[in-house]
């Protein structure tokens, strides 16, 4: 299990920062172990998935197996070393394989493990929620602008 104590802010986006915070004060308040472990797993998940681009990239390779290239032209607007660090984040904690041909120039292929394959429920709720909800997701986004 990670315990959080100094978190780097550049991990998470606002909304997952201001959850995280959230989640932290119900930590300190709450004396029930029962609800410290149900929120440390809210952390704990949030420490393995966060970031602005991991979640588009588990939810791009849910399909098939694709290469560095296909998945920066799907993902619109990430850069190329954001990708490179959210991919080797994404393999270090078991979420995705890449997979290395012996080829010239070398071919190199990422896919969901087992363990990142469960995160496909997960998604398609929050893919339900974005739909729902779309119009004041949209606006609010508006309104910070």
């Amino acid at each position: 299990m990670f315990i959080l104590k100094n978190v780097d802010i550049q991990y998470f986006s606002i909304c997952q920062y201001c959850l995280f915070l959230q989640s932290k004060k119900l930590l300190m308040k709450e004396n029930n172990e029962n609800k410290y472990t149900e929120i440390q797993s809210v952390l704990d998940a949030i420490e393995v998935i966060g970031g602005k681009w991991k979640f588009p990239i588990i939810y791009s390779l849910c399909d098939h197996t694709k290469r560095f290239k296909e998945l920066e032209n799907e993902l619109k607007g990430i850069s190329p070393k954001a990708l490179s660090n959210a991919l080797k984040d994404l393999e270090m904690n078991g979420l995705i394989h890449r997979e290395v041909f012996p080829t010239v120039p070398v071919t190199v292929e990422y896919s969901l493990t087992p363990y990142g394959k469960d995160l496909k429920p997960v998604l398609s709720a929050l893919q339900e929620w974005g739909k729902k909800h779309r119009e004041k997701i949209v606006e609010s986004c508006k309104e910070k602008n």
